[in-house]
């Protein structure tokens, strides 16, 4: 999972992908204007790459440092709860147009 947010944000925070509807962080604030539009998604897929490449962390060293069958559950509940979290930092950082 974290090597497909990574691979997924990529191109949004390139700037690569216009205003739609099926792909990107869409709000009704994002959608305003493109130079929104942009913005947010930038923030967003930065944020997303982030929690991809701690997650890939975690998944490499939490096993090394704690031996036994729960440290990939370990590692994979973090990764998600760091997802969840980045995604209401970003809800709440967008909730009103810019």
């Amino acid at each position: 999972m974290p090597l497909v947010l990574i691979v997924v944000s990529l191109p949004l925070a390139f700037g690569l992908v216009p205003r739609n509807r099926m792909y990107g962080f869409r709000l009704p604030a994002t959608m305003t204007s493109d130079a929104v539009w942009y913005r947010a998604n930038r923030i967003c897929a930065i944020a997303m790459i982030a929690v991809g490449v701690l997650w890939l962390s975690l998944q490499w060293l939490l096993p090394r440092a704690m031996p036994g069958p729960g440290a990939q559950r370990w590692a994979d509940g973090l990764g998600w709860t760091m997802w969840g979290m980045s995604i209401l930092a970003a809800l709440w950082a967008f909730r009103r147009p810019a």
